[in-house]
């Protein structure tokens, strides 16, 4: 059965439609906004390099960071820049190609691609990072960090949830759809036809080599 035929036969919650697609571009586009904006009120209002604390545990410190995500590896910035661009393409590969609507999946993917995209634009602007979230705990201080950070951990999250629940082989289809998928996607007029098809029917002749001897078939086509 060749796959639009698979497709065709989708439960309405399980189809990706249009409006779903659109879903996934407005909460990526919502990170990168919120992001950027996030960053330039940062870069605007809070004094860089001095720390702002809020709460015990919780503050604002505005710090350049040519790293990745929670300032690591920062002594290779161009290393990561492409590495940032190619998780934001496979990411959004990921995205086009999905036939299953799996909802972990989808806003994990937004959320990675976002986020992703995000960061991306302040190394193509500036070649650095805008960090400022600080997370501290007595001595102990976590990397400070941005919306788009928070957008890619989320994402993650949600998407090894979903691969933990074993799900990847039907929601991203390359090929042709196993048959155990497209039994189960089977319509109810192609499963009677099917038993039809698999029982004789009383017109149909009564075949002499199936019933044993010819003895045996000439009597049951006298007693007919």
């Amino acid at each position: 059965m060749r796959r639009g035929g698979k497709l065709a036969r989708m439960e309405p919650t399980q189809r990706v439609t249009a409006a779903r697609r659109a879903a996934i571009v407005w909460l990526a586009a919502a990170v990168i906004a919120a992001d950027q904006l996030s960053k330039h009120w940062a870069r605007t209002q809070l004094p860089a390099g001095k720390e702002v604390p809020l709460t015990s545990f919780f503050g604002w410190h505005y710090v350049l960071n040519p790293g990745a995500a929670f300032g690591w590896l920062r002594a290779r910035p161009e290393v990561l820049t492409w590495v940032a661009i190619g998780a934001t393409v496979v990411v959004f590969i990921a995205a086009l190609r999905l036939r299953v609507w799996r909802p972990h999946l989808a806003a994990g993917l937004a959320l990675v691609f976002g986020g992703a995209a995000g960061n991306l634009i302040d190394r193509f602007h500036a070649g650095h990072v805008t960090d400022f979230i600080d997370i501290h705990v007595g001595r102990f201080s976590w990397p400070e960090f941005n919306v788009a950070d928070i957008g890619v951990s989320a994402g993650a999250i949600l998407i090894a949830i979903y691969l933990y629940r074993g799900g990847p082989a039907r929601a991203i289809e390359t090929g042709t759809p196993a048959d155990s998928d497209t039994a189960a996607l089977a319509t109810p007029d192609e499963e009677t036809a099917g038993e039809a098809t698999s029982e004789p029917s009383a017109d149909t002749p009564l075949d002499a080599a199936a019933l044993g001897s010819p003895g045996e078939a000439h009597a049951l086509t006298d007693q007919g």
